[in-house]
Order: C-alpha cells, then sequence, then structure tokens
C-alpha cells in the first residue's frame, strides 16, 4: 500500500482501515506508540486472519548495555520509560489473540578507524534519544563515548518478535 504524502492523516486512516494485510513490521518505531492496547487493536483490525507482524523493538536489559544508553546523562531513563518492554508488548498482542512464532535477539556492531570517526557518527544523532538531551548533556556523552572507543562498537540491540493473528 503506497500512500501520497499530501493526504490528510485522517482521510489515511479511513483508507487504511478499509483495507487488510498479510503482513506488518514495525522496526525501532514501538516506542512512539503512546498506548500499546490501542495499537493492538488497530493491528488486529489491519491484519487478515492467519497473518503475521513483526515487531522489532530493544528490551530495556538490552538499552542497559548500549554504550549510548551507558555514556550519555539520563538516556537509559529516557529509552525504558519510553519503551514498553518485551513482556508487555506479548500481552498487549495476546490479549487480542495473537501468539508468538519466534523471536530473536540481534546486536549490531559498527567499526570505527577513530574516536574522531566515532564523534562524527555520534554528531549525527542516529539514536532519537539523544535528540532530547541538552547540549551540555550531549557534549559529556560525546566525551564518554570517545574515551571508551574500541574500532569495534556494539552500536544497537533488539529483540524481533514474530506473531501470528488467530484465525
Amino acid at each position: 500500500l503506497a500512500l501520497n504524502s499530501d493526504i490528510n492523516l485522517l482521510d489515511w486512516m479511513d483508507i487504511l482501515y478499509k483495507k487488510q494485510f498479510d503482513l506488518i513490521i514495525s522496526f525501532q518505531s514501538i516506542h512512539y506508540v503512546n498506548d500499546l492496547d490501542k495499537m493492538s487493536s488497530d493491528l488486529d483490525k489491519l491484519l487478515k486472519p492467519k497473518s503475521k507482524i513483526v515487531i522489532a523493538s530493544t528490551t530495556h536489559q538490552q538499552f542497559s548495555e548500549l554504550p549510548y544508553c551507558l555514556f550519555f546523562p539520563k538516556v537509559l531513563e529516557i529509552e525504558v520509560n519510553r519503551t514498553p518492554d518485551f513482556d508487555k508488548i506479548v500481552k498487549a498482542f495476546s490479549s487480542r489473540n495473537f501468539r508468538i512464532l519466534h523471536t530473536s535477539d540481534f546486536k549490531i556492531n559498527k567499526k570505527f578507524k577513530n574516536s574522531n570517526e566515532v564523534r562524527d557518527w555520534l554528531l549525527q544523532k542516529p539514536f532519537s534519544a539523544l535528540a532530547l538531551l541538552s547540549k551540555a548533556d550531549f557534549k559529556i556523552g560525546l566525551h564518554k563515548f570517545a574515551q571508551n572507543f574500541t574500532n569495534e562498537m556494539l552500536v544497537d540491540e533488539f529483540t524481533l518478535l514474530v506473531m501470528e493473528k488467530s484465525e
């Protein structure tokens, strides 16, 4: 389904609710959802029976292992507060008769030539939580990240959850 970017959001939702899909993917975006139960209800309506939903999200435990969450002040707290943990996601969808088919954990490492390359990468704010920091906190995090520089660093970690809607 491709939609014109000029379309009104309410019109878009009307169009969307007239469709049913075989697969919906939510990749590292569930932290933008204010009401997980409503989301699971809405996605239940959009999916055909026996269709799949794939959700990729970082768990609270995984956040606590990520260098950007450790080195930048307040980022771990931001991420944990805005992201529902794995059990909460599963509960919201299980209550709508989705069943887990598969889960996999992924770790993503990035190779850096030197600490300047790390700094340049971080200045792009590759994680949305970094954009929420004050300039002072961001500067502290940049310094700590550079101090802990290695040629290959863990930059992301997430769990992929595949669920199927019951008939």
